[in-house]
């Protein structure tokens, strides 16, 4: 997966009228740098809205309505199954309040039509440092409309459950859903209806809920693994998840029930512990349950159930990811009714966060991670940057087998300097070389720390220029090994190394004119000098100033 260009025809948020060109790029990790509000984390909103439109527009049980308000154009190679293993160059355009035109290229005849089934990313994975939810819009759409599929079939189902149902109003209430929903609903030769496939969507947004869900996906791997993907965590094992459960009648998909029913199988009847009120008879009937909440401990330091849960997902740590992830998805019940609305129109771009620890179908209420010894910790007690740390590198390892374009805003904010250092490394490994071609990493930030560590080629800067218009362009000088100190004047608006209040203070006391005067009392000099080395630390700064006292 590589984008290529994109190319904005309108105005979104502080993007407007302008192209950004990744041609140059050699690498599957970018980096986009600038000061704040530069617009680093407006072009990642975009492309996530693209792909998100896209996708509703390309599945059938997913639907499109307003279009966008401006036009977009995206050029990205991906890398088709074949024996070859070739990446494929595409272009999608998309005019104000039309459909996406998918375009692929080959080199005899250029740009021609490909039909509506473009191939797009396998999964589009999001995440953000900070407190602004801009980036969750395009991701936030598609989850409600996997809300809204299973809304409007768990609704028909129970009408059709109720018990006084003759076949005449079994019928009617078929004909009405065909009718109704004719992207969800169809009969087949036989007059039956046959209900649309729905799968979750390929756009991820990693929160808190989220994460936990992943990180308890990744017990699923060996100590060796672990090791390799979390080389700087001591609490990296997994040993002891607690999923909590509440269904609710009109919200009880049947794999969620299915996926409930795993657990327990995965736990052992002894480590399931009902909650409330028993089931009643007609739920018990629906259900197969004994209680509609309940909450079901893995203790995955017990070598039988981590067989058991590597046989019910086939070993595959992102399919036990994918079942737990779509059964939170129905907790957007719980939404505000307005952000829902919003989110349902394809044009709509306001500030919606996913509410956090939010009423789920399923969630986990404890997560413990071990240090392969004795130690433990529950994962909520961990340092900012300690989880960070997981969480990104967990993702990228979770997700790297598969077509994968990662959209990260500022990923490292909350790591100690060691750490900083390292991420592009840790981060690399995590993504596994063997499938570098399969994935892109576009990230922003604000750590020279990231930037020593890419090539001039794969860093772009961000600024305003005239009439605040936002430009990309690339950042020209060589990055890669060049000093932090460097790189933080160049490219991170800073004149000085040290603090502005250190600053402040030494022009307060010195007289600059008075260090190069030849003529200064000598006393004045030696109080100069005694003051920069009492009350400055090391620094370029501090040996510039006492080599002016020498002169």
């Amino acid at each position: 997966m590589r984008i290529v260009s994109v190319k904005l025809n309108g105005q979104y948020k502080g993007l407007r009228d302008q192209a950004f060109d990744f041609s140059c790029i050699d690498s599957n990790i970018q980096a986009f740098i600038g000061l704040n509000g530069a617009g680093k984390s407006q072009l990642l909103e975009l492309i996530a809205e693209i792909f998100a439109y896209v996708e509703r527009w390309q599945r059938q049980d997913f639907i499109t309505n307003t279009g966008f308000n401006f036009g977009v154009e995206v050029v990205y190679q991906i890398q088709l199954l074949s024996p070859d293993a070739r990446q494929t160059l595409f272009k999608i355009v998309i005019k104000p309040e039309k459909e996406p035109e998918p375009y692929t290229y080959q080199d005899d005849v250029g740009w021609f039509p490909w039909g509506n089934e473009i191939p797009v990313p396998d999964h589009i994975v999001g995440y953000s440092s900070g407190l602004n939810a801009n980036l969750q819009g395009g991701f936030l759409k598609n989850m409600v409309q996997y809300f809204d599929v299973q809304r409007i079939k768990l609704k028909r189902q129970k009408e059709l459950s109720f018990k006084n149902t003759d076949d005449k109003q079994y019928y009617e209430i078929n004909q009405r859903y065909v009718e109704k929903y004719p992207h969800l609903f169809e009969k087949d030769s036989y007059g039956e209806i046959r209900e649309s496939p729905s799968g979750i969507s390929s756009l991820i947004f990693l929160d808190y809920d989220s994460a936990r869900l992943m990180i308890s996906s990744l017990g699923m791997l060996s100590k060796e693994d672990l090791d390799d993907v979390f080389p700087e965590c001591k609490f990296k094992y997994p040993s002891k998840i607690v999923f909590a459960y509440a269904l609710i009648n009109d919200q009880v998909e049947a794999d969620t029930v299915s996926d409930i029913k795993m657990l327990r199988r995965v736990a052992g009847e002894a480590n399931y512990l009902g909650i409330g009120k028993q089931s009643t008879e007609l739920q018990y009937e629906m259900f197969e349950l004994d209680n509609m909440s309940g909450e079901i401990t893995l203790d995955l330091n017990d070598p039988s159930v981590r067989a058991r849960l590597y046989e019910a997902n086939y070993g595959n740590p992102f399919l036990f990811f994918k079942r737990l992830f779509k059964a939170q998805q129905l907790g957007i019940k719980k939404w505000r009714a307005d952000d829902v609305r919003g989110l349902r129109r394809d044009n709509y771009f306001g500030n919606v966060k996913k509410p956090l620890k939010s009423k789920l179908p399923i969630t986990i209420k404890e997560l413990l991670l071990s240090d392969g010894k004795f130690a433990t910790v529950n994962y909520d007690d961990l340092s900012d940057g300690e989880a960070q740390l997981i969480e990104i590198m967990g993702m990228a390892r979770l997700f790297s087998s598969d077509n994968t374009l990662y959209l990260l805003d500022e990923p490292e904010t909350h790591l100690n300097p060691a750490w900083r250092t390292y991420f592009h490394k840790h981060l690399s490994k995590a993504l596994k070389p063997e499938f570098e071609l399969n994935t892109q990493v576009l990230l922003s930030t604000h750590s020279p720390f990231m930037i020593s560590s890419l090539r001039k080629n794969n860093v772009f800067m961000f600024e305003r220029g005239q009439n605040d218009r936002i430009e990309m362009m690339p950042i020209g000088e060589q990055t890669y090994g060049t000093t932090f100190e460097i790189l933080i004047k160049r490219h991170f608006g800073l004149k000085s190394t040290i603090s502005q209040s250190a600053v402040a203070e030494v022009k307060q006391y010195l007289n600059s004119d008075k260090l190069v005067d030849k003529e200064t009392d000598r006393r004045e000099l030696t109080k100069a000098r005694e003051w920069i080395e009492t009350n400055l630390g090391e620094s370029m700064e501090k040996a510039y100033l006492l080599g002016k006292l020498q002169r």
